[in-house]
């Protein structure tokens, strides 16, 4: 199943730059193609790890990318739009299999596990997540 959602959408096209439309697209993209070919459990895992820890991220490129969405002038609507994305491709690809449905609320929990306050951390972790 191939979904594309469309970042029109959210209503944020005004003010986001054309570079950061493209980099939170190839952000994006690739956690689409993660969705589609890899276990919930890896997918779930490697948002994880870039909630909270980025700068482990085993990916270079998506290290760039996020680094490079966060220091955007507009980084707080470009962080929360690519986050509604993600969490509505990961959650209509899991919804149509009953054995992938726990997964959302696995995702889910990852948000609220998720407290900037208590870890020390990077600043890049804390813009991020904020």
């Amino acid at each position: 199943m191939n979904m594309v959602m469309s970042q029109g959408g959210f209503d944020t096209l005004g003010s986001i730059s054309e570079a950061t439309i493209m980099m939170d697209d190839s952000l994006y993209q690739y956690f689409l193609k993660l969705i589609q070919t890899k276990p919930s459990s890896e997918v779930l895992s490697k948002i994880r790890l870039l909630l909270v820890e980025i700068a482990n991220y085993p990916d270079k490129k998506v290290q760039e990318m996020v680094k490079n969405l966060v220091y955007a002038p507009t980084a707080k609507s470009n962080c929360s739009s690519f986050f509604n994305r993600l969490c509505q491709v990961c959650i209509a690809h899991w919804i149509i299999n009953e054995e992938t449905r726990p997964a959302i609320f696995e995702l889910l929990d990852l948000f609220k596990q998720t407290n900037i306050y208590q870890i020390e951390q990077h600043k890049i972790i804390t813009r991020w997540q904020e």
